[in-house]
């Protein structure tokens, strides 16, 4: 549990062992995340993120439609 800014952001992983070093899903306030980054916003009003992990590569978090904003002249 993480205290940022007077809220609580609790976080779990399930399966959390170095054998496990991968991110196979992500959970946020029981709503499935696809992607591999975070709204700030999110945080500042307190939430529970819950990690899946696994021991092989998965395809979560990947693809062009899940990079983060660019704000950029790129």
């Amino acid at each position: 549990t993480v205290n940022f800014q007077g809220r609580m952001v609790r976080l779990t992983a399930k399966n959390a062992a170095r054998k496990n070093p991968y991110v196979k899903g992500l959970r946020i306030n029981r709503r499935s995340w696809k992607k591999p980054w975070l709204h700030l916003g999110a945080l500042r009003r307190g939430a529970k993120l819950d990690w899946k992990l696994s021991s092989s590569p998965s395809g979560w978090g990947r693809g062009r439609k899940l990079a983060p904003p660019s704000f950029g002249d790129r």
